[in-house]
């Protein structure tokens, strides 16, 4: 017999991914937030793709790591995974030029130096520029946030596969940080 699971036209949910689950033939469904960020570290910086799943999903994925662990659930804050080719991704803020412009890479370790996130990207640019808010007034600057490295996956920068460009992270402690980051504003959860 044919199954169907009604989802509204703009989004999946918790509940819908539950359903989804229980089809036959359906070995496994689980959601995904993906998400972008400004990492800041030691002069350089880079855009990153976030992506929160749960804690034992992410081990699931068959990433393997070379340094450090997948972040605990329900540690009380953000812990990542970055991907083996993000490293190549940071660049400097004054030059511009990163390792794929110029070879150099980022002095930056991972795993240790301390590392910001600003996830309303918009708002910091506005108010680097000297922009306004949606209200008209002033931009304020978004906070910046320091993001705990859980671990890093196994390769090197040039050693591709298709998770290498992802930072992975615990889905409801990324939840919880957007809707933080965006109360007073408009911002919709896909999952």
């Amino acid at each position: 017999s044919e199954t169907q699971v009604e989802a509204s036209q703009d989004h999946l949910d918790d509940d819908i991914v539950q359903e989804i689950k229980m089809i036959e033939h359906v070995k496994d469904a689980y959601p995904v937030l993906e998400t972008e960020a400004l990492a800041l570290a030691g002069g350089y910086q880079c855009y990153l793709s976030l992506r929160g799943v749960s804690a034992e999903k992410m081990k699931d994925l068959g990433i393997t790591l070379s340094e450090g662990n997948f972040p605990e659930p329900g540690a009380g804050q953000l812990q990542v995974v970055y991907g083996n080719m993000v490293i190549g991704e940071f660049y400097n803020e004054k030059s511009g030029q990163g390792y794929w412009y110029n070879g150099e890479m980022a002095d930056i370790d991972l795993m240790n130096d301390t590392i910001m996130y600003v996830f309303d990207v918009d708002s910091y640019y506005e108010f680097l520029w000297g922009g306004t808010g949606e209200d008209g007034a002033a931009a304020v600057m978004p906070k910046k946030r320091i993001v705990s490295t859980a671990g890093v996956m196994a390769g090197g920068v040039e050693d591709y596969n298709s998770d290498g460009y992802y930072v992975f992270c615990d889905l409801e402690e990324l939840r919880r940080i957007l809707k933080k980051e965006f109360k007073n504003k408009t911002y919709q959860f896909l999952i």
